[in-house]
C-alpha cells in the first residue's frame, strides 16, 4: 500500500498552531485529456467540450469534500515540450480528527480524489516523494509573479450625514467557460511559465453562518434599501455570495514566469478566457503585479504554501470614509480569504463591509525546509531497483496461448500482476499497465507478442525471440542509473515477461507531439541532452549498445527526470550475445533515428547511439528531423538549422553536425563528450 500513497509535506502557516498537510497528483498528460471512455463526441471539438464539462463536475465533487484548498497547476518549462498538469491539495486537521489519525485522514481524502477521477475515466498519479511534489510547487526560479483580479465596482451608500464608498470584488465562478485555449498559449510560451488556479471550499462555523445570515436578512435589506440607490446592489452582492458559497469559484488565479513578456502573454490570454460568458457591461479582469518586496514575498508565499495572502492596494482599509466588501483575513483566519464579512467601528451599523489587511509576516518555513526564496527543486537521483535471477524461458500457459490480439490479455493475471490496459505495442513486444496485487502498486509489464498469438507456428523463431527477451532482461539487470528505467522483475510463468516501473508522464515523443513540435530553447535541450548522455555512457560502460534511441524511448518521470527505456534490440559487445539481438529478416531499429551504418547493415558500436542522439537534439532545436529517406542518412549532409527558421550559434551548430557525421570515427567518442561540447558552445556565445 505504501508504494501508492502520496508524499505528505508538513506545511506551517502563520497564525496556526499546527501545520497543514500538502499532497498532490499528476493529471493525465495533455493529449490524453480527451481520451476518457466517458466521452462520446465524434469530433475532437465535441470531446473537448465534454472533457471540460466533466472537469467542472469533478471540481464540484471535490468542492464538497473536506479538502481545505486545492490548486490546479499548468506548467511549461524549457525541458518540457508539452505541459505538466497537477492537482495539489492542502488539508487542515478537522477538530474531530485526533492528531495521531491526521495522516490516515489525508490518505483517505487522497483515495477519494483518486476514485472520483477514476470513475470519470482519468487516472490520478500520486506524487510519491518530495522531489515530485516540489516539481509542481517551485518548478523553476520565479522572476515575475502576477494575479488576475476582477475590477472593483464602486458603490455609494448613505446613512444620515455619512457617505460610504464600497468597493466590491468577487472571484469568478468555475464554469465550462474556462476553456483550454489558455493551454494553447502555454504551448507557445516564450519562457518558463506556471498558471495556478486556486480554489478554497468554504466551511462556515455556526457563528460565521449566523453573521452571513444577518447580512442577508430582510431587516438588513430594508436598512440597505434606505441607504440610497446602491443599497439594493450591495444586498444583492451579499445574497449572491451566500448562494455561491456552495459552488466552486476561483479564489486566486496566479501566473509565475521566468520573463515578464511571458507573464503578460499568458495573462492576456487568461483574461480573455475569464471574460468569456460574463454579463455585458461587466468590467474586464486585470493583471496585477507586486509593487514592492513585501508584496512579492506574499505573492510567492501564496504559491509555495497553497494559500492566499492578500497583497496590493486595499482601498477599503487605507482611505478614510471608505469601506471595501472583502472578507476577514488576519492572523487567526488566514486561510479564510474572501470568506467572512466583518463590521468595524464607524461602519454602517450591522452592515459588514470593511475588511482587515493582515500584518506583515515573514514567509513561513515548513518542517521540510521549504525555501524562503524561489528556487529550483532538487532532483531525486535514486529510484527503486530490484535485480532478479534470470532463468531459462518457460513454456506459455495454455490459458494464455492462441490469443487473437494483444488486447485480449487485459483482465488476465501474470504472476501477481493483474493486467489492466494496453499501453503500446511494436513489432516485437507489447507493454501493459498492471497492478501488483500483493504490493498494491501500478507497474508496466512487457511481454513478447509472439507468445500471446502463437498457435503452433515457428517454434525455432519463437525460441529466438524468447532468448532475445531474456537478453533484454540481462541488460537491464546490469544497469543501475537514475536516468535508465530499472527492472523490477523478470518472470517466466505462465509466459516470460518483464516488470518495470509504470511511468504515467508519457514520453518525449508525446511531449513533442502535444507542443506541435515547438523548438526548445538551447538551455532546455542542454538539460535533456545531459540526462540522456549520462544514461548512454552508463550503458556503454556496461558494453551495451541501445541501437533504438528515439524520443518514444525517453520517458518522463513524475519528478521531471528523463528515463532511457526499451533495450529490446540491445547489442552486447561480448561475443555471441550480439547475435541473439540481431535478425537478418527485418530491420531491428527505427529508420528515422538510425545511423548510416544501421541503414547499410554494417557492424555498429556505441557511436551509433551517439548519431541517434544527434538526430534527437537536431529535432529538439528546430522541430524537424534532418532527413526523410534512408539515402539521405547515408549520403546527404544535415541541412543547417536555420533552414527551419531557428537561429543557433555556429559553435552549437558545429556540435550537432559532428554528432551526425557519416563516419563513426568523425563523431564524438562518448555521449558525455557531446553533452559537454554542447554546454561549452552555449557558454561561449
Amino acid at each position: 500500500m505504501a508504494a501508492r500513497e502520496p508524499f505528505i509535506r508538513s506545511q506551517a502557516l502563520a497564525g496556526w498552531q499546527e501545520p497543514d498537510a500538502l499532497l498532490g497528483f499528476a493529471l493525465p498528460f495533455l493529449p490524453d485529456m480527451r481520451t476518457s471512455p466517458w466521452l462520446t463526441g465524434s469530433t475532437p471539438r465535441e470531446r473537448l467540450h465534454e472533457a471540460l464539462q466533466l472537469q467542472v463536475r469533478l471540481i464540484h465533487a471535490l468542492w464538497r469534500s473536506s479538502i481545505t484548498a486545492f490548486d490546479l497547476r499548468f506548467i511549461g518549462t524549457e525541458t518540457l515540450p508539452g505541459i505538466a498538469i497537477a492537482l495539489l491539495c492542502r488539508v487542515r486537521r478537522p477538530p474531530s480528527i485526533p492528531p495521531a489519525r491526521f495522516r490516515d485522514h489525508c490518505l483517505a481524502l487522497a483515495r477519494y480524489a483518486g476514485r472520483l477521477f477514476a470513475d470519470s475515466g482519468f487516472e490520478l498519479q500520486p506524487l510519491l516523494d518530495e522531489a515530485s511534489l516540489a516539481r509542481y510547487i517551485t518548478p523553476f526560479r520565479f522572476h515575475v509573479a502576477a494575479e488576475l483580479r476582477k475590477a472593483e465596482e464602486l458603490l455609494v451608500l448613505q446613512e444620515a450625514y455619512t457617505e460610504y464608498e464600497v468597493y466590491a470584488t468577487y472571484p469568478w465562478s468555475w464554469t465550462v467557460q474556462n476553456r483550454l485555449r489558455l493551454l494553447e498559449a502555454l504551448l507557445h510560451r516564450q519562457s518558463d511559465c506556471m498558471v495556478s488556479v486556486y480554489l478554497e471550499p468554504t466551511q462556515l462555523s455556526p457563528q460565521e453562518q449566523s453573521h452571513l445570515s444577518h447580512a442577508t436578512s430582510s431587516r438588513m435589506r430594508s436598512l440597505l434599501h434606505a441607504g440610497g440607490p446602491a443599497g439594493d446592489a450591495v444586498y444583492h452582492l451579499y445574497a449572491t455570495y451566500a448562494r455561491n458559497l456552495q459552488q466552486p469559484y476561483l479564489l486566486r488565479a496566479s501566473i509565475a514566469a521566468a520573463a515578464a513578456a511571458t507573464a503578460e502573454q499568458i495573462g492576456r490570454m487568461f483574461i480573455d478566457e475569464l471574460s468569456t460568458g460574463q454579463a455585458t457591461g461587466t468590467a474586464a479582469p486585470v493583471l496585477v503585479y507586486p509593487q514592492n518586496h513585501q508584496e512579492w514575498q506574499m505573492a510567492c508565499q501564496s504559491l509555495w504554501q497553497l494559500s492566499w495572502f492578500p497583497w496590493g492596494i486595499n482601498r477599503g482599509a487605507d482611505l478614510a470614509g471608505t469601506a471595501r466588501l472583502r472578507y476577514l483575513v488576519d492572523a487567526e483566519t488566514a486561510s479564510m480569504a474572501f470568506r467572512i464579512p466583518v463590521a468595524m467601528q464607524g461602519d454602517i451599523s450591522g452592515i459588514p463591509v470593511r475588511a482587515l489587511y493582515p500584518a506583515p509576516t515573514t514567509p513561513a518555513t515548513s518542517s521540510t525546509g521549504m525555501p524562503a526564496t524561489p528556487s529550483t527543486p532538487p532532483i531525486n537521483s535514486t529510484g527503486p531497483y530490484t535485480s532478479t535471477e534470470i532463468r531459462q524461458p518457460g513454456t506459455p500457459s495454455s490459458v494464455l496461448t492462441g490469443l487473437q490480439a494483444p488486447e485480449d490479455l487485459i483482465g488476465h493475471t501474470l504472476g501477481n500482476c493483474q493486467i489492466e490496459a494496453l499501453l503500446g505495442k511494436g513489432g516485437f513486444g507489447a507493454v501493459y499497465r498492471a497492478r501488483q496485487t500483493h504490493l498494491d502498486r501500478v507497474v508496466a509489464v512487457k511481454v513478447v507478442l509472439a507468445m500471446l498469438t502463437a498457435s503452433g507456428g515457428d517454434q525455432q523463431q519463437l525460441d529466438k525471440l524468447l532468448r532475445r527477451f531474456q537478453r533484454e532482461a540481462q541488460a537491464l539487470a546490469r544497469m543501475d542509473h537514475p536516468h535508465i528505467l530499472p527492472l523490477y522483475e523478470y518472470q517466466q510463468q505462465p509466459i516470460s515477461y518483464l516488470i518495470m516501473p509504470y511511468i504515467p508522464g508519457g514520453s518525449l515523443a508525446d511531449e513533442l507531439q502535444a507542443s506541435g513540435h515547438r523548438p526548445l530553447p538551447v538551455q532546455g535541450v542542454a538539460a535533456l541532452l545531459a540526462q540522456v548522455a549520462s544514461a548512454l555512457d552508463h550503458a556503454h560502460g556496461q558494453h551495451l549498445v541501445h541501437r533504438d534511441l528515439k524520443p518514444h524511448n525517453l520517458l518522463r518521470h513524475t519528478d521531471g527526470r528523463i528515463l532511457l527505456s526499451d533495450f529490446g534490440i540491445v547489442q552486447f559487445e561480448e561475443g555471441t550475445l550480439t547475435a541473439l539481438t540481431t535478425s537478418g529478416s527485418h530491420s531491428p531499429y527505427t529508420p528515422a533515428y538510425a545511423s548510416p551504418e544501421q541503414h547499410q547493415w554494417l557492424p555498429v558500436d556505441y557511436r551509433s547511439d551517439i548519431y541517434s542522439l544527434g538526430i534527437i537534439v537536431y529535432e529538439l532545436l528546430c522541430g524537424h528531423r534532418p532527413f526523410s529517406v534512408p539515402y539521405e542518412y547515408v549520403h546527404t549532409a544535415p541541412p543547417p538549422l536555420r533552414n527551419f527558421g531557428v537561429s543557433v550559434p555556429p559553435a552549437l551548430e558545429a556540435v550537432v553536425q559532428k554528432a551526425l557525421a557519416k563516419r563513426p570515427d568523425d563523431r564524438y567518442q562518448s555521449a558525455g563528450a557531446m553533452a559537454s561540447a554542447f554546454q561549452a558552445a552555449i557558454a561561449a556565445k
